[in-house]
C-alpha cells in the first residue's frame, strides 16, 4: 500500500537524518578540538620566540584539518538539508493520502 510505503521512507529518512546530526555533532567537536590545539600551538610558537618548524608545521597541519573538517561539514549539512527536504515531501504526501 502507497501509505505503508511512504510511512517507511519517513521513518527510514528520520532515521537517517538522526545519524547525519551525530556525525554532525562529532565534527563539531573535533573542530573544536583543532582549534583548541591550534591556540596552545600558537601560544608555543610564541614561547619559542616566533620561529619552530615544529611548532609552525604543526599550525599548518591544525589549519588544513580544520578546512577538511568544514568541507566535510559543509557536506554533511548539505546532506541534511536534502532529506529534511525529503521528509517534508513525504510527510506531505502523506497528509493527503
Amino acid at each position: 500500500m502507497i501509505i505503508d510505503r511512504l510511512q517507511k521512507q519517513a521513518e527510514e529518512t528520520r532515521v537517517a537524518l538522526e545519524r547525519l546530526e551525530q556525525v554532525e555533532d562529532v565534527l563539531e567537536e573535533a573542530r573544536d578540538e583543532f582549534e583548541h590545539e591550534l591556540r596552545r600551538a600558537g601560544d608555543a610558537l610564541v614561547r619559542s620566540g616566533g620561529r619552530s618548524w615544529r611548532v609552525e608545521n604543526r599550525i599548518k597541519e591544525l589549519k588544513d584539518n580544520i578546512a577538511l573538517n568544514r568541507e566535510d561539514l559543509n557536506e554533511k549539512k548539505k546532506q541534511r538539508r536534502e532529506l529534511e527536504t525529503r521528509l517534508s515531501s513525504i510527510e506531505a504526501e502523506l497528509g493527503r493520502g
